[in-house]
């Protein structure tokens, strides 16, 4: 590949919205190197896969958007392919030696890095597979751009500590790294200027914003960004119930800007089970702070997610469970079969 200016290169994202934001910041990097992004594969000569391996059925899905890949390469279409993302992160040498097709393997722990990690890799003659290294500490200044449609992501940390005895995220993100806060509300400013009227800020916890450094530092962002001057609204996705403080509900409920909507994941109500999942919070803690929100802003929207079958559970837990759902806290609920990870 000996010019790579005349490159034009299509990428797939799979998984939830942070990947998003990752490809965006992939994308940034390669057109920056003079590589031409391309909304249609057909008209691509490398593929790039940022890929989902948080549970089985995501693993599935990334490995078959792979083997798509690879047969459009065998026929000709394409002349590279490129995986990063969690599935390469996690399972990055076992791709390389199942699949060897794939030009390119890199994790997902230094996105500004890949750009250039790609370029060496496809300079190589050989599958070129990057090992995991230390997470970085630097972040990076771009936000998923999507102001023509009035709305754009903001990633204000990522990674977990809150170690869930059945996620993988820590394995594959490490730990919690929030972001500088000026960065945030420069990135915030910029969406607004270009036209974006609803800003989505997301995070593996967003409401652990802050507390790898000691700090609870949620709303002091919400208050920053709702100052800045215009019309739009804030979305908070991903809130963990373990930190959602009297405090942190405060600035959710009463901040001006902040959209009347959260989504806190319970994923379980019974005692034994949340122990079990190593929640950290237990059933009336849960009850508590769900009775805060809507006592503080009585016309909030709420939204969560729930595993049925983790192992242990009883006919009792899940009647608990079903009984807590149907008096009618949330707007929506997400119900997943427990997946071994």
């Amino acid at each position: 590949m000996e010019n790579d200016n005349k490159h034009k290169v299509y990428i797939t994202t799979l998984g939830c919205p942070k990947n998003e934001v990752d490809s965006e910041i992939l994308l940034k990097g390669l057109r920056e190197k003079g590589w031409e992004p391309v909304q249609r594969l057909e008209d691509a000569s490398i593929a790039i896969i940022n890929t989902c391996a948080f549970i089985e059925p995501a693993r599935a899905e990334s490995i078959e958007e792979i083997y798509s890949l690879v047969s459009d390469k065998e026929q000709g279409y394409l002349s590279a392919i490129v995986v990063t993302g969690c599935l390469a992160e996690r399972y990055g040498a076992l791709l390389a030696e199942e699949i060897p097709e794939i030009d390119v393997i890199i994790g997902n722990r230094d996105i500004e890095e890949i750009p250039g990690l790609i370029l060496e890799g496809l300079r190589s003659k050989a599958t070129f597979y990057a090992a995991p290294k230390e997470f970085s500490h630097s972040w990076y200044n771009s936000p998923t751009d999507h102001s023509e449609k009035g709305w754009g992501y903001i990633k204000i940390s990522d990674g977990c500590d809150n170690r869930c005895s059945y996620c993988s995220i820590p394995i594959i993100k490490g730990g919690l790294r929030s972001a500088p806060m000026d960065t945030l509300v420069n990135q915030a400013r910029h969406l607004i200027d270009r036209g974006a009227r609803e800003l989505i800020l997301i995070g593996q916890d967003t409401t652990a914003y802050g507390h790898d450094r000691n700090e609870n530092r949620l709303p002091e962002l919400l208050r920053q960004i709702s100052n800045i001057d215009g019309d739009f609204w804030i979305r908070l996705l991903y809130a963990h119930p373990v930190n959602l403080n009297d405090e942190n509900i405060e600035a959710i409920t009463q901040t001006p800007k902040v959209a009347p909507y959260l989504e806190v994941p319970i994923q379980h109500i019974s005692d034994p089970i949340l122990s079990r999942m190593g929640r950290k919070v237990d059933s009336k803690t849960i009850r508590d702070r769900i009775g805060k929100l809507r006592q503080a802003r009585p016309d909030i929207a709420l939204r969560t997610s729930m595993i049925v079958g983790f192992p242990g559970e009883t006919e009792d837990d899940f009647e608990e469970l079903a009984q807590y759902i149907d008096e009618g806290h949330f707007i929506h609920g997400g119900v997943f079969n427990y997946s071994q990870e």
